[in-house]
């Protein structure tokens, strides 16, 4: 009995001791990323540049714009920790998408990834609704499924290559291959036929039950397209980043895939976001100071030099990044007429002389070799600090999901460093 009191103790002590040592030294609960940046703040340079939209890769963006759900859904829950983590540090004009609009997206990736196809197909149907109206008022049923669709307009068969298999592609505008800088050959070659007259009994045999057709289609192609029993889609022209994503979730909606569409929506929106936050994070003092002050000058460049109105979709993504756009000072006047763009010549270039110029030309090789050649242009000092840049003219001017890529190059432009 004894014996067993005196075991008793030893148990009793030894408990007591581990115990106390595992209280004593026992670690503290981790605590969330982003509290432990809620009294510290991003003073480095290397600190900013670990946050992962300052990374934003330009393929990888162009890889996700072109349909691939699971990449958006990630990129968007990144960006949005990037910009919490940027927030919490007391940077402003940071910026997030909605609560609800990321919960939306990581539904719908799951969504499209694990629901059964037959589950997931009737939700997309009954996500449809029952009609749709066109952009000139004409109401189309939905009561029934479309299997083959014809894009006549580039916009529209930029969605669809996003949105469904190219088996379900009749054909594609004519000359749009020769965007391979967009629309890769490897993709568009599985799309056969081109919209025109040659083609016109194939097309006929691929059976498309709608046709996207532009609001200023000739009379003639829209009658021949509606004897065939084709139903039509009128489109007008999207002249704003809101109108290019309502006509994104109208086509999602007539092609039954209205999950796709909707998480492409918001990708599209946390894009723009992520690179306005990037351009933020750079601008800080201790990382680039000189990027909020520089002047900027865009031109368009074909035989001659232009500039863009807020009427166009790059005017108004210069708009939106807030930058000192010497063109808006010669702008005024125009922007009352509504024109597009404004001619500009060699000498009011000369005289603006922006710190950076941004000049888009389908012919870029060509456009470098004459500029740099020129010794009128060695004047400015966008050439003589080496920030003069060359971008894609068909990427600035497409009124699709790819705006958002005119929109990062231009942000790009901006905040790189020679």
């Amino acid at each position: 009995m004894k014996k067993l009191s005196v075991l008793n103790i030893y148990i009793s002590v030894t408990i007591f001791v581990v115990g106390w040592w595992f209280f004593a030294f026992k670690p503290a609960p981790a605590q969330p990323m982003i509290e432990k940046f809620s009294n510290a703040s991003l003073n480095s340079s290397q600190e900013l540049m670990d946050l992962a939209f300052l990374h934003i890769d330009r393929n990888q963006l162009q890889d996700a714009l072109a349909g691939n759900c699971s990449l958006m859904a990630r990129l968007i829950v990144e960006w949005d920790i990037d910009a919490q983590i940027l927030q919490s540090s007391g940077l402003e004009n940071i910026n997030r998408i909605s609560e609800s609009d990321l919960m939306r997206s990581q539904y719908l990736d799951r969504q499209l990834k694990h629901a059964p196809l037959e589950k997931l197909k009737i939700a997309q149907e009954q996500s449809r609704g029952p009609f749709i109206i066109d952009d000139v008022g004409r109401c189309i049923s939905l009561d029934r499924t479309f299997h083959s669709f014809l894009p006549q307009t580039y916009a529209s068969a930029s969605f669809l290559l996003a949105l469904l298999s190219t088996d379900e592609i009749a054909a594609l505008p004519r000359s749009m291959r020769d965007q391979a800088q967009l629309y890769p050959k490897k993709l568009t070659d599985q799309v056969p036929l081109d919209i025109d007259r040659q083609n016109a009994e194939k097309l006929f045999q691929k059976k498309p039950g709608i046709a996207f057709v532009a609001h200023y289609s000739h009379p003639a192609t829209i009658q021949a397209l509606i004897n065939q029993g084709i139903l039509i889609y009128t489109m007008k022209n999207l002249m704003s980043f809101s109108d290019i994503t309502n006509e994104l979730m109208q086509i999602g909606r007539i092609v039954n895939r209205p999950f796709q569409a909707e998480l492409l929506k918001i990708f599209m929106e946390a894009s723009l976001l992520a690179i306005d936050n990037r351009r933020y994070a750079l601008t800080k003092e201790n990382v680039s100071p000189q990027i909020s002050k520089q002047t900027l000058l865009f031109l368009n460049h074909c035989q001659n030099f232009d500039m863009p109105t807020s009427k166009t979709l790059t005017g108004q993504l210069l708009q939106r990044m807030q930058v000192v756009d010497l063109s808006s000072t010669c702008l005024q006047e125009h922007e009352k007429k509504h024109e597009w763009t404004v001619p500009i010549d060699k000498e009011r270039i000369l005289n603006l002389n922006p710190d950076t110029l941004i000049i888009a030309s389908q012919n870029r090789k060509a456009l470098e070799k004459e500029v740099f050649n020129d010794p009128a242009f060695q004047q400015l000092s966008a050439v003589h600090n080496k920030r003069i840049y060359f971008v894609d003219e068909a990427t600035q001017h497409s009124p699709t999901q790819y705006i958002v890529l005119a929109y990062y190059d231009l942000a790009e432009a901006i905040v790189h460093t020679p």
